[in-house]
């Protein structure tokens, strides 16, 4: 992230073309990462109360309903 925000103020274009390919493999790692983190909230829930409704309800707290 701090690489980031560093590539991002110069201007120079294989710069330029460094930063758009680090976007993507942060982007990439962010959205892997939260599917794991929901995939493991959904079995653990499932292995303690035996209900996906209650996985559900905890994945969507801080989303809207």
């Amino acid at each position: 992230m701090k690489k980031r925000r560093e590539m991002k103020e110069e201007e120079n274009c294989i710069k330029r073309i460094e930063y758009i390919e680090l976007n993507k493999t942060v982007r990439k790692k962010l959205r892997e990462d939260v599917r794991r983190y929901n995939d493991n909230l959904v079995r653990n829930t499932i292995e303690v109360n035996k209900c996906l409704k209650k996985a559900k309800q905890q994945i969507m707290i801080g989303e809207s309903k």
